[in-house]
């Protein structure tokens, strides 16, 4: 199985108002769908997927290119670009939920590369170090106690 990679999902997604007619036009296939979709944009790390590539994604969740297209293009849930030359899809409500995982990722690697310097060495703060270093004399302490005095 390849990474399996974190989205929000939300437990009233089924009553947003353009999934409630994608589930009235196409019932569960199309919820399931949909939800298909966003987890290949998830899977990508700009959570964008070429339209011309549409006809793999409807041969992997074995249905017709049509059906696919449907649910991309007719119900307003995912947004189509371009970039450099290419035309992509995304889901802008994923975008938008993705956002504070991915504030809260990038705050965890600058706080990770801040603790480590060039050399690969971690750095501590004097806090820590210091705490660290009563610890090691209260060590030393206790085993040049001699108990025969």
């Amino acid at each position: 199985m390849k990474d399996a990679y974190y989205f929000p999902h939300f437990s009233n997604a089924r009553h947003d108002r353009k999934i409630k007619r994608i589930r009235l036009d196409w019932g569960n296939q199309g919820y399931a769908l949909y939800f298909m979709t966003l987890e290949v944009l998830r899977d990508q790390s700009d959570f964008s997927y070429p339209t011309s590539d549409i006809d793999l994604l409807a041969d992997e969740f074995n249905v017709t290119e049509a059906e696919l297209k449907a649910i991309i293009f007719d119900y307003k849930l995912f947004e189509i670009v371009k970039v450099d030359s290419e035309e992509v899809f995304t889901s802008p409500k994923l975008l938008d939920y993705m956002q504070p995982y991915l504030e809260r990722s990038k705050k965890a690697r600058n706080a990770a590369k801040k603790r480590w310097n060039a050399n690969g060495m971690q750095e501590h703060s004097p806090s820590i170090t210091s705490k660290v270093n009563e610890v090691k004399e209260k060590k030393e302490k206790k085993v040049n106690v001699n108990i025969y005095e």
